[in-house]
């Protein structure tokens, strides 16, 4: 059986249409992610999944289940809010406790459980502890563990690191896709970052407007964009305008690129999308395909890297180097771009 299937989904709040023809399966054991901005659709769609919001139309199966119609609490589900909803007059034990309590499972097996997502999340030791005297990232934890401890069939996370600070969300990243892989969850994710969807999703559909605009691996998403939005959105990219020289070549401002993804026809206006690591820079003019002159207009220095914005005719391209490369605001340079690296894109 399919974990959680979602076929024809709308959901409108008065004029606005929220959610419209949502449809997406999520396999067995991975880490599907919806990724967009907000108001997108991606939270409305979460919470018709969990029985929070009833849809205007569509279905919704868990195992082969129809649970469209099904309350909450019929749905062996878990979920993890933004807000870990952690209650500071229980203990760990007793907040992770809570849904089994609920539930009126014998006081043995609640123990046996409860021990065993605490451990699975790395908390075994602070049972006795009050909840909110956990710092942040275990507090999210404990709200994990809480969800585990009932052993649903899926797991349902709505921006779950967001309350974060930037370091600890990047250690919860790493944390929770080990004990995601190692617990074999099957989960479905909700954010908008998309650093956090690249670096944990089995699978990625991006939300526009309502909509699935694009479905795939976070290498697919990345790499190869299907349309503006999404290059735009995951992550930097240089968009370029240009028209379509024959399959595989394009015309830019800065000369003709080969380009192994361009099938428009020729004469075809097309935009090209190119990510700032793709781009090697010289100091000297390389002999090599696909090079353009240009001029560094300013560097700024991020840390791991420097970024270059180097303008190249009537545009400002970006690349990434090293924090050590002796370039300056002025200097001439030449970038090349791998024919692969180049995305040509319908502009619309």
């Amino acid at each position: 059986m399919t974990p959680l299937a979602v076929a024809g989904l709308r959901k409108a709040f008065g004029d606005f249409q929220a959610v419209d023809e949502v449809g997406f399966e999520v396999r067995e054991g991975e880490l599907y992610t919806l990724l967009g901005p907000s108001g997108c659709g991606k939270t409305t769609t979460l919470r018709a999944v969990a029985g929070l919001e009833q849809p205007d139309a569509g279905r919704i199966t868990i195992d082969g289940v129809d649970v469209t119609a099904t309350p909450p609490h019929r749905r062996d589900i878990g979920m993890v809010f933004q807000s870990y909803g952690i209650w500071p007059h229980m203990t760990v034990f007793a907040n992770a406790a809570f849904p089994l309590q609920v539930a009126r499972v014998p006081k043995r097996e609640i123990a046996e459980r409860v021990e065993r997502a605490l451990a699975a999340v790395h908390l075994d030791g602070t049972e006795s502890r009050m909840g909110t005297q956990l710092s942040g990232g275990q507090q999210q934890r404990l709200a994990l563990a809480r969800a585990l401890v009932r052993r649903p069939k899926l797991l349902l996370l709505d921006e779950p690191l967001s309350n974060l600070d930037a370091k600890l969300r990047q250690a919860m990243r790493a944390e929770l896709s080990s004990l995601q892989k190692e617990l074999g969850i099957t989960a479905l994710y909700v954010t908008h970052d998309q650093a956090e969807a690249l670096s944990l999703s089995s699978r990625i559909a991006v939300m526009s407007a309502g909509r699935i605009v694009q479905e795939g691996s976070p290498r697919e998403i990345y790499q190869r964009p299907a349309s503006r939005f999404v290059a735009d959105f995951v992550g930097t990219t240089n968009l370029v305008p240009g028209t379509a020289v024959g399959e595989g070549r394009v015309r830019t401002g800065a000369g003709e690129l080969a380009a192994a993804s361009c099938r428009a026809p020729a004469g075809a206006r097309v935009l090209v999308a190119i990510r700032p690591e793709s781009l090697a820079l010289h100091r000297e003019e390389p002999a090599a395909e696909n090079v353009v002159a240009g001029e560094i207009d300013r560097i700024m220095f991020v840390g791991e890297c420097v970024e270059c914005h180097v303008r190249v005719g009537e545009d400002v391209w970006i690349t990434r180097q090293p924090p050590e490369s002796p370039v300056a605001a002025g200097d001439k340079v030449w970038l090349r771009v791998p024919a692969d690296a180049v995305s040509v894109l319908d502009p619309a």
